[in-house]
């Protein structure tokens, strides 16, 4: 069995587009998506379409709630951005992103798939708790006791700092898939994951997918209402 895993397209179309074209040349028998859907500035309504057309499994992520949630609290620049994007959608697709479940689980159980954690998309399931940064990782015995309602797990998937990991905690893998936008190292290309099950079980594979960087940026400044600080981002691969 063969599961391709996204994570953080946060609008970003092209990278979208790129990815999708990689994951078909495996013939995954289901595409998850984890959230942060359209909160970006390269085509935004086009990744939702795309991410809808392809047939993705989507959770729901925080910057999805931001979007479709009305009664939120948002930062000025924030707010520009989100309001922009309620513009630009339909109000059938807002509802889409707000009633996507918080988490998934696949495979009989055997698969979880969340945003942040399984709780809520504002945390981080792979960082301890009150994290100091973003590679302030929890320890296998802090992973095992989020997931102790659930005794059939064997994979644990999430996203939410867009920062690739994995780790085996008494025979659980748990794997943050990287973002598909928004990079956090400097290097631009799309990430995502493809997890296999064979006799041995499940195992992953991390993949980077090169796109049109400056057409995304290109759409960016043309559009989007922070479309140089959008630009930036996707070109330096700085984006968290």
């Amino acid at each position: 069995m063969r599961i391709a895993v996204l994570a953080d397209v946060h609008g970003n179309r092209f990278a979208l587009e790129a990815v999708l074209a990689d994951i078909s040349s495996f013939k995954p028998e289901l595409i998850l998506s984890l959230g942060d859907t359209v909160l970006g500035g390269a085509d935004p309504v086009g990744a939702l379409k795309l991410q809808l057309e392809c047939g993705a499994v989507m959770v729901r992520g925080n910057a999805d709630e931001e979007v479709a949630n009305h009664e939120l609290n948002l930062e000025p620049d924030r707010l520009e951005v989100v309001n922009w994007l309620q513009d630009l959608l339909v109000e059938s697709d807002l509802k889409t992103l707000m009633n996507l479940p918080t988490m998934l689980e696949v495979a009989n159980g055997e698969i979880l798939a969340c945003h942040g954690s399984l709780e809520t998309p504002w945390d981080f399931l792979m960082l301890r708790d009150d994290p100091q940064s973003f590679t302030d990782y929890a320890s296998p015995d802090e992973l095992l006791s989020r997931i102790q309602n659930y005794p059939n797990a064997k994979v644990v998937l999430c996203g939410h700092s867009h920062r690739a990991r994995n780790v085996i905690a008494r025979g659980v893998l748990f794997v943050n898939v990287g973002s598909i936008s928004r990079q956090p190292d400097g290097d631009p290309r799309a990430r995502w994951a493809l997890l296999t099950r064979d006799e041995n079980g499940w195992q992953v594979e991390h993949n980077f997918t090169e796109y049109d960087v400056e057409a995304a940026a290109k759409w960016a400044l043309e559009n989007a209402p922070d479309g140089i600080l959008e630009a930036q981002k996707l070109r330096t691969g700085r984006g968290v």
